[in-house]
């Protein structure tokens, strides 16, 4: 088990969760707020959804794992193979 950049409480605070989707929920900087309610990232050539925070580039399957498991393991299984899918069943 790997530990994580950010807390559970962290992404809890940063981003809401709804059907394998994460959304802004809070920005940093004053000139992001029209983020707020957005998607987050963007899709990476490797297929998987990454999302740039404070200088540090996360995939999004495992904040979502960490947001709800609140630990992070070392490899996350998309079980049906499409990295794009990232619902937590």
């Amino acid at each position: 088990m790997s530990k994580p950049i950010l807390t559970q409480e962290q992404v809890r605070q940063l981003f809401d969760y709804r059907d394998g989707h994460l959304y802004w929920k809070k920005v940093a900087h004053p000139n992001k707020q029209y983020l707020v309610g957005q998607e987050v990232g963007s899709i990476h050539s490797t297929g998987y959804r990454h999302v740039t925070w404070q200088n540090k580039v996360h995939k999004v399957h495992r904040l979502i794992f960490l947001l709800e498991h609140g630990y992070m393991p070392a490899e996350i299984d998309h079980i049906n193979g499409d990295r794009a899918d990232n619902r937590i069943e």
